[in-house]
């Protein structure tokens, strides 16, 4: 059976951010920050990818590091708590 489209990007995402983050850890930072890249085309919100590049721009001393720190914070995923009234967090503003 085929895998359909959407999946296999999803795939291939998580494939890209594990090999990127293997090479992070093994000091390729070059090979690291191809599959960062790679990943950040299809998923530009995606958070482990830019922290990843982050990283990988830092170690070898290239421009727009801070950028791709900032950008892992900016999406970042936000939980958000079934359990908390939204009457009560007005208030506590």
């Amino acid at each position: 059976h085929a895998l359909p489209i959407s999946l296999k990007k999803s795939y291939k995402g998580e494939f890209l951010l594990n090999r990127s983050s293997a090479n992070l850890q093994m000091s390729h930072f070059s090979e690291a920050l191809k599959d960062a890249e790679k990943l950040l085309k299809n998923e530009p919100e995606n958070s482990g990818a830019w922290l990843i590049k982050g990283k990988c721009l830092r170690k070898l001393r290239k421009p727009f590091r801070k950028q791709a720190f900032e950008n892992s914070i900016k999406f970042q995923e936000k939980y958000i708590s079934l359990l908390e009234d939204e009457d009560e967090t007005k208030t506590k503003k």
